[in-house]
């Protein structure tokens, strides 16, 4: 019976996803939309819809049917619902977004490429959504079936992309572990020496700040060493780590957290310490949410 309510359940998301896109189509339909506009968001989710297409056509042809299936439930569900779909809200809604059209056509894209591939274990459902998405087409039984192309590799992208989201995943787990609400949003500071880091920060700048629930986020081009742990305590901030002299002690959490110093002191003050040195960056989430 689990089985049986998880497909459903996963018959729900897809179709679900796809009114999604079908509201926020326009009468004129999607165009197609040259590389040039794509945002690092588009880039990435079309590089994993890529390589999923790739791997997916692999498992089947060696009969390894039950792989190939998990990998289009993980892909779907995680990557295109979960992620990207809610990377794009903002997009869309913002009549002044110059990149809407290029969100729409990514995300009809996907879409597409994802009914393909389910189809041999979801005929009906993928069917009902494919004719519909598309009134012009005849059956998406005989589409061709999608195919792997180099164009679509975006490997930098794709690093940037996880990048974010690390730090969005890390900002979730200390807010949980806080029983912190979602109405309660937070000011982050990305610390970095990294001009590279820094750059991916400011150009997901959107997306992060909604997926991470915060209400604001600034960026600060300096080192970030073990010993700067303690200027925290304090309400200025002095040190390697510039940050600006009125700032609130709060919470940093790291990109990745291994290798890294760690101390928990009275959760009253809202301090939470992770360093890490691997990236040499960290996120200064304030105490504003704590309070």
């Amino acid at each position: 019976y689990e089985r049986v309510e998880a497909s459903r359940n996963f018959a729900n998301k897809v179709w679900n996803a796809s009114r999604f896109i079908m509201m926020n189509m326009p009468e004129g339909g999607i165009k197609e939309v040259p590389v040039s506009t794509l945002t690092d968001a588009d880039k990435w989710i079309l590089s994993k819809a890529n390589k999923l297409i790739k791997d997916v056509t692999e498992n089947i042809d060696k009969y390894e049917l039950g792989v190939a299936a998990d990998k289009l439930y993980n892909f779907i569900w995680e990557e295109f619902c979960d992620w990207y779909i809610e990377m794009v809200k903002p997009r869309l809604y913002s009549e002044d977004n110059t990149t809407k059209d290029a969100a729409l056509y990514t995300l009809k894209s996907v879409l597409e490429t994802s009914l393909k591939l389910l189809h041999p274990y979801m005929p009906f459902v993928t069917e009902e959504i494919y004719c519909t998405l598309n009134e012009d087409a005849e059956s998406l039984m005989v589409t061709k079936w999608p195919e792997y192309k180099d164009e679509f590799n975006f490997e930098k992208e794709e690093e940037d992309v996880e990048l974010i989201k690390q730090a969005v995943y890390n900002i979730r787990n200390v807010r949980a572990g806080m029983n912190v609400p979602p109405s309660k949003k937070a000011q982050v500071y990305v610390v970095t020496e990294s001009n590279k880091v820094a750059g991916i920060f400011e150009e997901g700048r959107v997306f992060f700040q909604t997926l991470s629930l915060t209400t604001e986020n600034k960026m600060f081009l300096s080192p970030v060493h073990s010993y700067s742990l303690n200027v925290f305590m304090n309400s200025s901030i002095p040190g390697p780590l510039c940050a600006p002299s009125n700032m609130i002690p709060g919470i940093i959490i790291s990109i990745l957290p291994s290798q890294c110093t760690f101390a928990i002191p009275d959760l009253t003050k809202s301090f939470i310490f992770l360093i890490s040195g691997i990236h040499s960056i960290v996120l200064i989430a304030t105490a504003a949410f704590c309070t």
